[in-house]
């Protein structure tokens, strides 16, 4: 008995991990989640996105890379994207155009060139919404991309559905660019 108990427990850890990997693995194909409705305080949010620039900033130095600098152009592009997914009830990586990311810099006029983008729901937290990147595998590799010079969050929160981040990464041709 306590030998199936042992299997048992060793499968369900196995389907546990295997699960985890599939959801990771997941993130960097293109899918549309519908998010159900997530009804929520804003006004109690911790959710600043210059502290998330901050806390990315420290990763990327303590892993031996520059710091990013703020872009206004990816801020725009993001927070446009984030608007309209709230407007749609999805979180996915391709518009409501069915464009990603790229294009969406690129009708800015980002002087460079868009490298990364992540996104994240229902995070209230600077912090947390850091940790969850973290936490997955091309997320992180996203933040540590060592060629990047520039960073957009964008953070809106939404009382019918929820907290909505978006990370842009570019690499711009021009310093003055940079805001």
């Amino acid at each position: 008995m306590f030998t199936r108990s042992l299997i048992a427990l060793g499968v369900y850890v196995v389907v546990l991990f295997a699960l985890a990997n599939i959801a990771d693995r997941a993130a960097a194909f293109d899918r549309t989640i519908a998010l159900p409705a997530m009804p929520t305080n804003c006004a109690i949010a911790n959710a600043d996105p210059d502290r998330v620039r901050e806390r990315i900033n420290t990763i990327r130095e303590r892993s031996g890379l520059r710091p990013l600098r703020q872009s206004r152009v990816l801020v725009r592009a993001g927070d446009r994207h984030v608007r309209n997914l709230i407007r749609r009830g999805k979180l996915s990586h391709r518009g409501g155009d069915g464009r990603y990311f790229e294009h969406r810099v690129w009708d800015l006029d980002y002087d460079g060139t868009p490298r990364a983008e992540n996104l994240a729901w229902n995070q209230a937290r600077a912090k947390a919404v850091v940790a969850a990147w973290m936490k997955s595998p091309s997320h992180r590799r996203a933040i540590l991309l060592p060629d990047v010079t520039d960073i957009g969050i964008s953070y809106r929160c939404s009382t019918a559905r929820g907290h909505f981040w978006s990370m842009i990464v570019g690499r711009s041709d021009r310093e003055h660019e940079r805001g």
